[in-house]
């Protein structure tokens, strides 16, 4: 049997029916994604926290992150994301976005390796929240390709000038 005749022994309504279920499969995933990325970065702050304020109150070191990190990376064998420089970027989130609840709501919505680049790359507290913002709302994945705030502005305005003559 060719896959003509299969489809032509399909019942009416058959094919809209398939393309509605792929489409509530495809935003079902979707939503999962976000559900778990979101309680990953929660995760991340909380970590991230803690070994900030141990450091403060109590004077760890880089030992005591390298060894949290080996006794993580043990009991959790098979997951990734508990090596010592991914314990110092969760401190560094901590760090840098206490302050700052807005950025902490988009940090959430992206992947943390979005997130460390935003980091790593934007220094600038309002350079970070461009950033942050632009992935989150148009799903930007490769942050060291963007064009800097002031160039992607001098851009679109030369756009609009060419638009109005």
């Amino acid at each position: 049997m060719t896959d003509k005749t299969k489809t032509s022994l399909l019942p009416k309504g058959y094919k809209s029916f398939l393309h509605a279920i792929k489409q509530r499969i495809h935003e079902s995933r979707i939503r999962s994604y976000h559900a778990v990325n979101k309680e990953l970065i929660d995760l991340y702050w909380n970590i991230g926290r803690e070994i900030a304020e141990r450091q403060e109150r109590e004077g760890w070191g880089k030992s005591v992150v390298e060894r949290l990190s080996h006794d993580l990376s043990e009991e959790f064998s098979g997951t990734t994301g508990f090596s010592s420089p991914n314990l110092w970027f969760m401190r560094q989130m901590y760090l840098e976005y206490r302050e700052f609840p807005n950025l902490l709501q988009l940090v959430r919505e992206i992947p943390w390796g979005q997130n460390i680049a935003i980091m790593t790359k934007a220094k600038d507290v309002h350079e970070r929240e461009y950033y942050l913002r632009m992935t989150a709302e148009m799903g930007w994945s490769r942050v060291d390709k963007l064009p800097k705030p002031e160039e992607l502005e001098k851009q679109i305005m030369q756009e609009l000038e060419g638009v109005s003559d």
